[in-house]
């Protein structure tokens, strides 16, 4: 035996037929109705005969209600009618009933025991043709232009009928539904286009089911999502890579780069001389103007501004001397002679062009000179003159990284690094430069890349979100024909439709936003059928169109028993959303009922080049990847918040955002 459909009943229209009560209930509001119906059971001739305690209605005739409520009634009319005449004594004439007559319309002959509660008299079916009762609505009308003179009012009652019957009431009603742009039904003007309904849809099959016992329409508008919406016009400076890494894979990479950091440094032995007590002036000559010898406080620390000065490309070529000063921000003293006395003996001449001296803001010096080039003796004198000085004896065949790797070392009395990772409410950004040291003019650090073109400069988005974390960013061109900064654009604004935010108020409210951002069809009130107990009964549900051919029912708790199970029979899925059930939850049955890629706590590549010397984050959350006839639909959702570049960067590479909290 079929188990009983139990629902919460919203509204109860009791239709009293000399003893028998028809019931009709409505469930689900805006979650998609549900009806569930109470039909009579009566005795003919010592048969069970499934009948509807039916009200006459204007237009109706016995073969439409056979028609309209059975296809087995229909194809066995004659016997049916027949029944129908013993069952309705007060019908003396079936080819004339009238309107709000009580009559019990024979459905179908069925067995004793076939469903619960048949011994009583009356049972509980629900009511579920795959039917889209809002197109059928539009099918129903016609398009007008409104002429001088016209009122709405007007125009529905002289086509449904006086003011307040009921035929015109419901007619506004459709007439509402099908201009959904109209505000204010008194202010329509000549030249408007509006849909007017035409009166022969009430002599649908279906009709009788659009108002429910109070007169209210029970369908809705049908969700229709717009296209995805297409990344901006404005050029993306990089492609953005993601690329799934679980923490070993991440440590391993970076103790990669901690090994090449060794061995590159490694290249260059540095001598350092610590400088003795102060001794006196140093003696200058020079056939032209060398710098003078000058006392350097340090800069005080400056607010950063919002977009650095971008210094101008060095020309020509530079040396890897010139090249590092810039990378570093000091001033290289290359050009003249620097005379140091020596007691008994003549003053010692520095070469500038030989032993370069890079000078920092702070008073900082250091001294370069080719190894076997500068004796131990002379390093001595000049040590002596100069306080806070270091001196580097190494080849002059050194490459640049070589060399900023050693200078590095020399200003950051911690060392330095190149890789670090920053977590930011639950992101982890996790830069890899070629250095990364303290910032000798300003708080924070500075993290430097060198690369071979602009294409592989990092996202200026990334830049800015790494600035207001006290990180300067420093890349560096340094291809064959050119040297020089890489220049920052200005700072972005997230786009505002690429941020989405799903009604979260009710679980219906909340897919019905979810379908729409992956651009699938999600129709409330679909009017379904299935099969049950050897009939077929019908019901409103809920159409989630995943993609061609590829549809499911959503079920907000109002199918019970055997329901699901008939409907499933049929062919069709039915994706269950439980009482109660959490967000994330519903995420993921949805996701897995769409031909989606998911990818577990994402990780974006910030720049197009090595990864050794690159910027990733990695964002907690679900990336999801949806390739439809529209085009690739690329969501991230997340349940933490994102800093506004972080949300930029993510747009211009084509992603928008769902924030969804576990709560």
């Amino acid at each position: 035996m079929k188990s009983k459909f139990v629902a919460f009943v919203s509204q109860l229209f009791l239709i009293a037929v000399g003893g028998v009560i028809m019931t009709l209930s409505i469930y689900g509001l805006a979650d998609g109705a549900f009806l569930q119906k109470q039909f009579v059971v009566c005795q003919d001739q010592g048969r069970d005969v499934l009948c509807d305690a039916y009200v006459v209605k204007k237009n109706d005739y016995v073969t439409k209600l056979f028609k309209q409520r059975g296809e087995i009634a229909y194809r066995d009319f004659p016997m049916f009618l027949e029944i129908f005449k013993r069952l309705n004594p007060s019908v003396k004439n079936t080819d004339l009933i009238f309107p709000n007559q009580r009559i019990l319309v024979p459905l179908k002959l069925i067995a004793p025991d076939t469903l619960e509660g048949q011994n009583t008299g009356t049972v509980t079916i629900p009511l579920i043709t795959i039917t889209n009762i809002p197109r059928q609505l539009q099918q129903n009308s016609m398009n007008y232009v409104v002429q001088q003179g016209d009122c709405v009012s007007a125009l529905i009652a002289k086509k449904f009928g006086r003011y307040s019957t009921r035929p015109y009431r419901e007619a506004l009603k459709i007439f509402k539904y099908l201009n959904p742009q109209l505000k204010d039904l008194n202010f329509i003007h000549v030249g408007q286009s509006i849909k007017m309904p035409i009166p022969t849809v009430r002599d649908e099959s279906w009709y009788p089911e659009l108002f429910d016992a109070t007169g209210k329409l029970l369908v809705l508008k049908e969700t229709v999502t717009e296209d995805v919406e297409k990344i901006p016009a404005e050029e993306i400076p990089i492609e953005v890579i993601e690329e799934f890494f679980d923490v070993a894979e991440l440590e391993e990479i970076a103790e990669l780069e901690r090994i090449t950091e060794v061995e590159e440094i490694a290249d260059i032995p540095a001598e350092i001389v610590p400088a003795p007590e102060p001794a006196p002036p140093v003696k200058e000559k020079s056939e032209e103007k060398v710098k003078e010898e000058k006392t350097v406080a340090a800069k005080p620390v400056e607010a950063k501004p919002d977009k650095p000065a971008t210094p101008k490309p060095l020309t020509p070529l530079p040396s890897i001397f010139k090249k590092s000063a810039a990378i570093f921000g000091a001033e290289l003293l290359d050009k003249g002679e620097y005379f140091f006395p020596r007691p008994g003996q003549t003053d010692l001449s520095l070469d500038l062009a030989a032993t370069p001296v890079m000078e920092f803001s702070s008073g900082f010096r250091i001294l370069f000179a080719k190894k076997d080039r500068f004796p131990l003796s002379d390093q001595r004198v000049v040590a002596s003159f100069w306080k806070n000085l270091q001196i580097v004896t190494m080849s002059y065949d050194a490459s640049l990284r070589q060399l900023v790797h050693t200078i590095c070392q020399l200003i950051d009395e911690n060392g330095c690094e190149n890789n670090f990772s920053i977590n930011d409410r639950g992101l982890t950004a996790t830069i890899r430069s070629e250095l990364i040291y303290n910032n000798i003019s300003g708080p924070g650090d500075v993290c430097v890349t060198l690369i071979d073109h602009p294409a592989q400069k990092m996202s200026d988005d990334l830049y800015y979100y790494l600035s207001g974390k006290q990180l300067v960013v420093s890349e560096w061109i340094d291809g064959e024909n050119f040297f020089g900064p890489v220049s920052v654009g200005d700072a972005a604004k997230p786009l505002p439709e690429y941020f989405l935010t799903p009604d979260t108020s009710h679980p219906a409210a909340f897919i019905k936003d979810f379908a729409a951002a992956f651009g699938m069809r999600y129709q409330e009130k679909v009017e379904i059928s299935f099969p049950y107990a050897g009939f077929q009964v019908k019901a409103y549900s809920n159409l989630l169109s995943v993609s061609p051919g590829r549809e499911f029912l959503v079920d907000f708790g109002d199918f019970q028993g055997d329901a699901i199970e008939s409907i499933e029979s049929t062919g069709f899925q039915v994706l269950q959303i439980l009482p109660g059930q959490r967000y994330p939850s519903i995420v993921s049955d949805l996701l897995g009922a769409m031909p989606v890629q998911q990818s577990e706590s994402p990780v974006f590549w910030g720049a197009d080049r090595a990864r050794e010397y690159n910027i990733s984050i990695q964002v907690p959350g679900r990336l999801i990847t949806m390739i439809s006839d529209r085009g690739k639909t690329k969501i991230l959702i997340t349940d933490i918040p994102l800093n506004d570049h972080i949300l930029s960067f993510l747009n211009r590479a084509g992603i928008r955002i769902m924030k969804i909290t576990k709560e």
